[in-house]
């Protein structure tokens, strides 16, 4: 009985008399930066769908951003090559223009346009693959999207 004694007030009073482990200004620091910068990861393209668009974009461009690259957005028009060896610069600024569904918009994103429906964003940038499909409208690059009207769903039918 005494040693069921003794057991018990040991157990009971260890938290007392045990050492508490204490993190320094600077790992509390580390720490917290850590968290924050897991935190940023998990929310930078958590809205995107399956196709990696942002359904939820007030517009065309921002949906479309990921897609982009280092496309500058001036506006509501895109700059995605600037003047260079195979370009056609006629004095205007070099916006790409728009593709949807093999119909050339301009050099405005498409308005209307259902993000829901988009499947597939593709962005020119070489002169070779501009000249040989879209000539010396494309010069300075193209944006060509395709939808569910062009690019069905696999499982629909």
């Amino acid at each position: 009985m005494k040693y069921l004694l003794l057991f018990f007030t040991l157990f009971l009073c260890q938290p007392i008399f045990s050492q508490q482990s204490e993190l320094s200004k600077k790992e509390l620091r580390i720490q917290k930066r850590a968290a924050k910068k897991k935190a940023s990861k998990a929310t930078n393209f958590k809205e995107l769908n399956e196709y990696g668009i942002d359904i939820y974009a007030t517009n065309v461009i921002q949906a479309i951003r990921r897609h982009l690259g280092n496309a500058k957005i001036e506006g509501d028009k895109v700059v995605v090559t600037r003047d260079r060896i195979g370009s056609f610069s006629d004095g205007e600024p070099p916006y790409a223009i728009w593709d949807v569904d093999g119909n050339l918009i301009g050099k405005t994103p498409p308005p209307g346009l259902d993000l829901l429906s988009i499947r597939k964003v593709t962005v020119y940038r070489t002169v070779y693959d501009i000249q040989t499909h879209y000539g010396f409208n494309g010069g300075q690059g193209v944006i060509k999207i395709n939808t569910t009207l062009t690019m069905p769903d696999s499982n629909e039918k």
